[in-house]
């Protein structure tokens, strides 16, 4: 299973964004990832056709499962 963290932000019109993060630590709780998100809004060195990252709108996780079938050729 592959697992990938996902970060929403909305920038300075509202519009919202997301940061994919492939494989991330297995240890990370609600605190890392809120310290993460903020340091990416006070960075600013995120931005979108709309302007800058400027609120945090939710995070998750979202593990993938592939089943590969065998297929006569």
């Amino acid at each position: 299973m592959n697992q990938v963290l996902k970060l929403q932000f909305a920038d300075e019109q509202g519009a919202k964004r997301i940061i994919s993060i492939d494989k991330p630590k297995g240890n990370l709780d609600e605190n890392a990832i809120n310290k993460a998100m903020d340091e990416i809004i006070a960075s600013g060195s995120l931005a979108t056709k709309n302007g800058k990252l400027t609120k945090k709108v939710k995070a998750y996780l979202e593990t993938i499962e592939i089943k590969e079938y065998k297929i006569n050729k």
